[in-house]
């Protein structure tokens, strides 16, 4: 006895399913189901996931979806082949992508597309009690277009009304001669997690969970039934159960790659193959970049060899075209991204700006004749105008031709936390206290994992019902679908119109997406080009647009200088905080002993500051011998010439499949095989290997045991090494806000400041622009824009940072301006108007210290302010009763805000201090403390005992492999940063002290040279 389940919901309906795929498959196989269909509401989202576990399972996977009919009648619509789909994905797509969206099918759609589809009208189930003509008159309009491939469904959630509903559908399926099939509608895997259905849903509608046991599906019986409670369900309706079988027998079609959609290059006014074009260019390429040598001419061709047989011409054509266009656009575009910097053709056609030739790079670590798979390019470009070049996609290939790639957002612990703490009612506070003891995990297993060991969830604060309540629910929740957003880069351009090839759907901005995310649309042979928006590159490219304007030079990032010897004195210093992939604590501290003096040692830092090569103990090795402490004593002669540029460390995969080619008689591409499962580290696969390689070696005059030894030699490092394409593409981005940090400090910081928090928040960019030597000024009406901007030598503060004012006062506020600088704040209020701004505002505004120079100072402002507002019209640029007022009238004779006050007050107003250090603000209490500068910590023996006092900027923490969790503290004082780290007794010890904003704290130096060993704290309060 089985049974196939027709209507079943999983997550990917977006909180109103919550099926786990893998639980969902795992529960039918064991139930013994042969086959499962999976029917979201009106989307395909987990069609590709559901197929990949269904077949794993051994379980045959049937893909359809639900709809609304205009009548109101749930539609389950089932793929029986690929007719079918093709029929299902074109009303999928016309269903979201009409605007407003709605789940409801026209039938005049249903008509064109029915081919290869059947239909399942179910009953109600006894959620509605429907009339026998409601079915009547859709089985009229589904009958001519389906014919025999019309079903009438039963449902049975044990609610009233269920049996009369049953009895209703059998007697119309009678008289209209229209088979019956037995369905359950399913929206959870197991009995017990109709809650789970239930918070979802009201995490959706924004409903509380008490009451809502009635609400939406009622009762708790939605969950997947074994087949025997199936068939006693519905035993009086003969061959319902059995249909299902039937049904499912007929649905053959499985979803699968058919080929890669590889898009078409359109050119204007020419006939010119595509693989001609590709050909010239790169002809045009080698002269214009000076590679017109025998050496070039190989290996272009080597590479055309592999790109033209598979239909790739197109594919560099149009991201080429991409490129020019957004150069000719002044659209910052960067020097590349990933293994596309081993490609020659990308660089002559101008793609990337790394010489692969120069610096060693393998075309087939991109690409390879032996590679089943396709490769991505991967550009980054301007964050401010990355939107420009997916608009000139659009213009050049058709609305209906690009689609940006989609991810899936899940409830990670924390959104958990606080979605699950709004439905329970629970106190706002209450809810943050919990959430944020908890990391940022997204997947399942974080919050249980916390719990156990993170120090907060054994305080009483957090010992109590309420927490535990809303971490138990919180941990049913972590990990599921919550909605779709768009990918950060991910864009594909079909070869026809994307509507009839893969689901799409509208994303947050009415942007065209795929229902699928990256890997789904790569598994199903969707091309796809990375179009990131890079913020580093718009620090750039707005810094040297400052230095053109203020300094009347031509530079442009391409023609900085590689080798400036101030620039890599500052980086041998640490000084890179808000230089690209230099900014970590860690990353500072590996500057300083790695001690770059050309772009090359840029190159190599950025491949070995990652987790492996630090477990393996590769930096030190690294470290220690490019600075004659260590000798290469341990490397094969054979092999010292290909590891000398990194001291006999294999650091790149260049390299590995370098010793394979050269030593082990490999091609290229088995050499990027090899390369890829030495990666995996599995002894099983470096055995495989072995024999071919030593063979190899063999043939080309090394002993066996020489072989052997190189083999051995390179699995001790292949598994840690990185893509030196990526790596040296990204080191130039490194040395170019480098370069300009250290030598246009004032267009740099103004450039980092607008560009918002990056790896640190912005207060951390203010503190670093103080400390050397560039203030960052409070905000001011008459002298700030929507950016921070350079004023002589230091930076004026853009208006977006003070709280309350939002986009359109900002706005208003410089329509205003226009006019000619606000006089005071009398003639701001009028000027501006009411209308435009709110009350706290115009309060932040003052308090920040914005209305500077006009006559009243802080406090008296405040005081009058309700006085001005009194008199203020509210449109602005009339004449007001106030313009009539003695100006000074009821301005009473105060003083402004002391030192600290004025501290106090940007820390209120802009989350940040600029006038002083935050200190100040407990200037009487640090009277008394005799403590160390935190920028001399590194001139101190590791060891010694140190006072500090820091305010703190960030906190991590960090599970440690022999247990225990270590937390840092990223603290700052005036005269820079340091890192504060309790390890695990200490952290249990002094939590109850850590809520602070400021500490003062006793400890150790470290060997790092600037961190303390936490021993002490005393928290600072004003």
């Amino acid at each position: 006895m089985t049974f196939v389940h027709l209507r079943v919901k999983s997550e990917y309906s977006f909180l109103r399913g919550a099926c786990r795929l893998e639980d969902l498959v795992a529960r039918a196989r064991e139930l013994g189901m042969p086959a499962i269909a999976l029917v979201d509401y009106g989307v395909l989202h987990g069609a590709v996931r559901f197929t990949n576990l269904a077949r794993q399972y051994g379980i045959k996977p049937i893909l359809g979806a639900e709809f609304s009919l205009p009548c109101g009648l749930p539609l389950v619509l089932l793929v029986r082949d690929r007719t079918g789909w093709q029929n299902l994905v074109r009303l999928v797509n016309r269903v979201q992508l009409a605007r407003p969206r709605s789940d409801t099918l026209d039938m005049g759609w249903i008509a064109e597309d029915a081919a290869g589809l059947t239909a399942v009208l179910p009953a109600g189930g006894g959620e509605t009690v429907r009339s026998r003509q409601s079915y009547i008159q859709a089985l009229e309009q589904l009958q001519p277009v389906f014919g025999c491939e019309v079903y009438l469904g039963l449902e049975d959630g044990g609610l009233p009304g269920t049996k009369r509903q049953n009895e209703l559908v059998a007697k119309v399926a009678e008289g209209k001669n229209v088979p019956l099939v037995a369905t359950h509608n399913v929206h959870y895997v197991l009995p017990g997690d109709d809650e789970v259905y239930r918070m979802v849903n009201c995490i959706r509608t924004g409903r509380p969970l008490a009451g809502a046991g009635r609400s939406f599906l009622p009762g708790a019986a939605y969950y997947l039934p074994a087949p025997a409670e199936m068939h006693r369900r519905f035993a009086a309706f003969s061959g319902a159960c059995e249909n299902t079988l039937d049904l499912a027998k007929r649905c053959t079609f499985i979803l699968e790659q058919e080929g890669m959609q590889l898009p078409a290059f359109l050119q204007q006014d020419c006939k010119e193959p595509a693989e001609a074009v590709l050909r010239r260019l790169c002809l045009e390429g080698m002269q214009r970049r000076g590679l017109e040598n025998a050496e070039a001419y190989r290996r272009l061709e080597r590479e055309l060899a592999v790109i033209i047989p598979k239909g790739l011409s197109a594919y560099f054509l149009i991201v080429h075209d991409l490129v020019s266009y957004a150069r000719k656009q002044n659209i910052s575009v960067g020097p590349g991204r990933g293994s596309a910097g081993g490609s020659l053709v990308a660089y002559l056609l101008g793609i990337i700006q790394v010489d692969p030739l120069a610096h060693g790079l393998y075309f087939e670590r991109f690409l390879s004749e032996d590679r089943s798979g396709f490769p991505d390019i991967d550009l980054d470009v301007c964050q401010r105008r990355r939107e420009e070049l997916l608009g000139y996609l659009r213009d050049r290939y058709g609305q209906g031709y690009v689609a940006q790639v989609s991810a899936f957002s899940t409830l990670g612990a924390r959104a958990a936390v606080r979605e699950v703490g709004k439905v329970l009612d629970m106190t706002g506070e209450k809810i943050s206290t919990v959430a944020e003891a908890l990391p940022y995990y997204a997947g399942r297993g974080g919050i249980e994992a916390a719990v156990g060991q993170y120090p907060e969830f054994m305080s009483a604060k957090l010992r109590d019902e309420d927490s535990g309540t809303v971490l138990a629910g919180a941990r049913r929740l972590e990990g599921l679908c919550r909605h779709l957003s768009t990918h950060a880069s991910g864009v594909i351009i079909g070869d026809g119109n994307l509507q009839e090839a893969l689901p799409l759907c509208r994303g947050p901005a009415g942007e065209v997406l795929t229902q699928w995310d990256k890997d789904d649309v790569e598994e199903m042979g969707f091309l796809k080009i990375d179009v990131l928006g890079s913020r580093n590159l718009t620090i750039a490219h707005d810094a040297l647009s400052w230095v053109r304007k203020r300094h009347g030079t031509t530079l442009v990032a391409e023609e900085i200088p590689l080798d400036d010897e101030d620039t890599y004195a500052m980086l041998r210093r640490g000084e890179s905080l808000g230089c690209f992939q230099l900014e970590s604590v860690g990353m500072r501290r590996v500057l300083r002993r790695l001690a770059p003096q050309r772009l090359e040692d840029l190159i190599h830092l950025l491949s070995l500051y990652r987790p492996g090569p630090w477990e393996s103990g590769l930096v030190e090795s690294f470290i220690a011998r490019r600075h004659g402490r260590e000798d290469m004593s341990g490397v094969h002669p054979l092999l010292t010439g290909i590891l000398a540029e990194t001291y006999g460390v294999v650091l790149y995969q260049e390299q590995v499949m370098q010793v394979a080619c050269e030593l082990g008689g490999y091609t290229p591409g088995e050499a990027d095989g090899l390369r890829r499962e030495m990666s995996r580290r599995l002894p099983s696969l470096q055995e495989f290997h072995q024999p071919k390689f030593v063979a190899g070696a063999v043939k080309r005059g090394l002993s066996r045991a020489e072989a052997e030894d190189v083999f051995t030699h390179l699995c001790r490092f292949a598994g840690y090494s990185f893509n030196k394409a990526h790596s040296a593409a990204y080191a130039l981005v490194s040395y170019w806000t480098a370069y300009l940090k250290k030598h246009y400090p004032v267009e740099f910081y103004a450039a980092l400041l607008s560009s918002g928090s990056g790896y640190y928040a912005t207060a951390v960019y203010v503190r670093e622009a103080a400390i050397r030597g560039v203030p960052v000024l409070p905000p001011h009406v008459n002298h700030s824009g929507l950016s921070f901007v350079p004023e002589k030598e230091a930076i004026r503060s853009a208006l977006p940072v003070v709280r309350d004012l939002g986009a359109r006062a900002a706005e208003a506020l410089l329509e205003a301006q226009k006019k000619g600088p606000f006089m005071s704040l009398h003639d701001f209020c009028c000027r501006v108007g009411r209308s435009a701004l709110r009350r706290s505002a115009l309060v932040n505004l003052i308090k920040a210290g914005a209305f500077a120079g006009l006559g009243r100072n802080r406090r008296q402002a405040l005081a009058s302010l309700d006085h001005v507002l009194k008199w203020t019209d509210r449109q602005p640029g009339q004449l007001s009763l106030l313009d009539l007022m003695p100006e000074e009238s009821a301005v009473p004779a105060l003083p402004d805000f002391s030192w600290p006050e004025v501290v106090a007050a940007e820390l209120e107003t802009l989350g940040m201090a600029l006038s002083d250090h935050p200190l100040a603000c407990y200037k009487k209490q640090l009277q008394s403390v005799s403590r160390e500068p935190l920028c001399n910590l590194c001139n101190l023996p590791v060891g010694t005992k140190v006072t500090v006092a820091g305010t703190v900027m960030g906190r991590t923490r960090r599970r440690l492999k022999q247990g225990g969790v270590m937390l840092t503290l990223f603290i700052s004082d005036e005269s820079g940063f340091a890192e504060a780290v309790f390890y695990p007794a200490d952290y249990r010890r002094l939590l109850y002290r850590l809520d602070a904003a400021a500490f003062v704290i006793t400890g150790k130096t470290t060997a790092d040279g600037d961190a303390v060993m936490v021993q002490d704290i005393r928290p600072l309060s004003v």
